[in-house]
Parts: structure tokens; C-alpha cells; sequence
């Protein structure tokens, strides 16, 4: 068999697997925490058809009301309304791991990460003119109030686009805000035109999406950004009580040796084409694996099962 034949046959190998593999149930990136007495847990939701699907029972404490991501550490972070304190929350077992005490009472947390700024914020649902924007500390806890409050606006759910440095918080009222994460001033951007409550909210870089779910029934929505108009995505379930809401990614670059092809941060076809491009050209990108330079069944192995362990 020639080199062009044996490259082909490999091509249609890597191809049917890779099939398999995207089939497969693989943690969602979008995570939301459930708070449905008496079980409580972390959920992957399908951002396409808005179905959650359980991933852990949650352990270590009885409920997490915001939840947000550290793209740079890769962890997630939980707040509890019941107890006011900080957490972090391992996704694929639902331990959930004391960090600090708040040092505040808010109640129906938001939560959000900034990766460039390297900086965690909280709001609160309570309608005090006085509640507003915090500053909290992933080390310790300790939550900063900034600036003068929302003057009576309660803010149960956040989401941070990285790609524009915007702060999104999703009032009681069902409208769509901005919050200054340097002076805590929050601006109208426009009413969702749908019923919110003690919502999760949570911003997809890779797509530019900002997605918020409805607590009381379990819709997922995403929001204009501009207007604030929200559109039905579909329902995760039945009695989820989804509270907490984060999208989980990798921050610009590659997440592993096989995501080859933008956009980065996530596994798909174009990762495949761009490995059987680099295979069948024995470019350095496809070479994965020993004796290097030799372009062969293991680097195909190798691919394969770095794509099926997917992004962290």
C-alpha cells in the first residue's frame, strides 16, 4: 500500500471515530447549580436546546446560588446565600470547597469573573438603595462594596464578556443592565421582554453569547446585549431550580494538542480537517507522537485521544 493510500484509509479511520466522539455525552461547557430541595447539584446544559444533564450531586454544603468561572485557573467559583460564603466547586464530582466567609449578607448571589483583570464579582437580589457591586476576594472571601449601590435595582445574576470588558447584571425587574466594575454605576440597556427571577446568567466568549436562565421555570435564554431582548432557547428540566450559571473555556490559544483550528477553545470537524491536512502534508502539527518525524498510526492514536478528552 502506498503512502497516499495507507494516508487515505487513515483519513477515513480518524473521520468515523471522530464521529463517535462528538456523539458522545461530553461535560457541556455551559454549567449551571441546581437548587431543588431535597437534591441539589451541578448541571451541563446543551446551549443549543437548553437540556440539562446532571453531572454530580452537590457535597460539602447545602446549596450554591452564583457560580462563575477563572478561565486561568480553570475553577470555578460558588457563593451560598444561606451561609455567605465563598466556594469553589469541582464540576465533574459536586465537592464543593470552603475558600472564606463573605463578610457581607447578600441574598441571591450573581456571580462573574474577570480573567484579565484576574477579579471576582458579586451582586446581590436585596433592594436596598445601598446594595450594589462587590468586589471579592477568590482567596479569602472578603467581599468590597464599589460604589454607591443600585439605588433599590436587586441583581441576582451576572455575566462577564471578556472580549469587550463588560460587566451584564439581570435585574429583578427582567431588565438587561451594565455595571462599571470600577465606579459600581449600573445603566439600563433594555427589558428582556420575558419574566426573569433569581435568574443565573453567563457569557459565551467563543460565540460572543450572553445566556440567562429563568430560576423559577428552568428556561434558557440568550439576550441581545444591545437591546436586551431575550429569546427562548428551550428548558433544562423539570424542578432543576437552576440559580448559578457559568461557561466554562480555555482563553485565546490552543487547549491541547488537538485543537488545531479556530475557533480555539473548543474540539470539533475543523480540528480534524486541520490534523488530516498536517497528516497527509507530515507537517509538525500532526507528528504527536514517537519516533517523531515519521508520520504514523500512532500519532493518530495520539490525536484521537487527546481529542476525546476534550477542552479542560
Amino acid at each position: 500500500m502506498g503512502i497516499g493510500t495507507r494516508h487515505a484509509a487513515w483519513s477515513s479511520l480518524i473521520a468515523g471515530v471522530v464521529v463517535g466522539l462528538l456523539a458522545c455525552d461530553a461535560p457541556a461547557q455551559l454549567v449551571g447549580t441546581y437548587v431543588s430541595v431535597p437534591n441539589r447539584g451541578v448541571v451541563g446544559i446543551d446551549e443549543t436546546t437548553g437540556v440539562g444533564t446532571l453531572l454530580a450531586p452537590l457535597t460539602g454544603k447545602s446549596q450554591l446560588d452564583g457560580l462563575a468561572f477563572d478561565a486561568n485557573t480553570g475553577t470555578y467559583y460558588g457563593a451560598s446565600t444561606i451561609l455567605n460564603r465563598l466556594y469553589t466547586l469541582d464540576i465533574d464530582t459536586g465537592v464543593a470547597t470552603l475558600v472564606g466567609p463573605l463578610t457581607v449578607n447578600p441574598s441571591f448571589i450573581g456571580l462573574a469573573f474577570d480573567v484579565e483583570a484576574g477579579r471576582l464579582y458579586m451582586t446581590s437580589a436585596l433592594t436596598n438603595p445601598g446594595e450594589g457591586l462587590y468586589h471579592v476576594d477568590p482567596v479569602t472571601g472578603a467581599a468590597t462594596a464599589v460604589g454607591p449601590g443600585f439605588g433599590g435595582i436587586g441583581v441576582d445574576s451576572l455575566g462577564f464578556d471578556p472580549n469587550a470588558g463588560v460587566l451584564y447584571g439581570f435585574g429583578h425587574d427582567s431588565n438587561l443592565y451594565t455595571i462599571d466594575t470600577t465606579t459600581g454605576v449600573i445603566t439600563l440597556v433594555g427589558a428582556t421582554g420575558m419574566t426573569i427571577g433569581q435568574a443565573g446568567a453567563a457569557f459565551d466568549p467563543v460565540s460572543n453569547t450572553l445566556y440567562v436562565v429563568d430560576t423559577f421555570n428552568d428556561h434558557l435564554m440568550t439576550v441581545n446585549t444591545s437591546t436586551g431582548e431575550a429569546t427562548f432557547v428551550g428548558a433544562a428540566g423539570s424542578g432543576f431550580n437552576l440559580h448559578g450559571l457559568a461557561f466554562g473555556y480555555t482563553p485565546g490559544g490552543a487547549c491541547n494538542d488537538a485543537d488545531l483550528a479556530e475557533p480555539f477553545g473548543q474540539l470539533d470537524f475543523s480540528d480534524v480537517t486541520a490534523f488530516l491536512v498536517a497528516f497527509g502534508a507530515m507537517e509538525a502539527g500532526a507528528d504527536l507522537a514517537e519516533p517523531t518525524g515519521q508520520w504514523d498510526f500512532s500519532d493518530i492514536v495520539a490525536f484521537l485521544t487527546v481529542f476525546g478528552s476534550g477542552c479542560p
